[in-house]
């Protein structure tokens, strides 16, 4: 399963239905007990791992254990306009300094110069 796909269903679903309070501290097998109970028992260790990794390189999941245990800081993604896995991603360009993201099927616009000659 896809980490962002994970990280997302774990922010919008798990998180909210089974962690209550602005900031909670999840172990990851409280994570993946809530993960199966709430998706007809689908949800691998390895899978939750990989999505608290991605809430971590956002900053929304700090890890006080590596790998076992993170505190959640519980904040709305809808406010910045944008849908759920688009802000985490944004999140997680912002807090490792990557460049954003280009839009998937464009490429910059070339013109060819006196040095590159066109057929038309």
């Amino acid at each position: 399963m896809p980490a962002l796909y994970m990280a997302t269903r774990l922010w919008t679903t798990t998180l909210p239905n089974s962690f209550w309070g602005h900031e909670v501290t999840v172990a990851i097998a409280d994570l993946v007990t809530a993960v199966r109970e709430q998706h007809e028992g689908a949800g691998k260790a390895d899978d939750v791992r990989r999505g608290m990794q991605v809430l971590t390189a956002a900053g929304l999941a700090p890890e006080t254990h590596p790998g076992r245990e993170w505190v959640v800081n519980r904040r709305s993604l809808r406010r910045t306009g944008k849908d759920v896995p688009v802000a985490i991603a944004d999140l997680v360009r912002k807090h490792t300094h990557q460049p954003p993201a280009s839009p998937v099927g464009r490429r910059p616009k070339v013109t060819p110069g006196p040095e590159h000659p066109t057929l038309f």
